[in-house]
């Protein structure tokens, strides 16, 4: 939330993204931008994600140099992207 609104007060516009799984879901954010088009962030480490529907979310997460992620217990499978401005 923090970031979305210091985002706001420098006059850029976020969007609340959210993942939906079957059994759940996760929160990020998003820039629609110029040169990239939208641009989804993790906002708990600020890594840059892709999410695509049909796709396990930790697989959509672009890691920082030298980071692994492991498949999560749980499954997260994107079956929906909703985007809240």
């Amino acid at each position: 939330r923090d970031t979305g609104n210091n985002a706001e007060a420098q006059g850029y516009r976020c969007a609340m993204i959210e993942l939906r799984y079957r059994t759940g879901g996760h929160a990020i954010i998003a820039f629609n931008t110029v040169d990239r088009g939208m641009t989804y962030f993790e906002t708990q480490s600020d890594e840059i994600t892709v999410p695509v529907i049909g796709k396990r979310y930790y697989q959509c997460v672009i890691p920082k140099p030298n980071t692994y992620y492991e498949a999560p217990d749980e499954d997260d499978t994107i079956m929906d992207i909703l985007i809240h401005w």
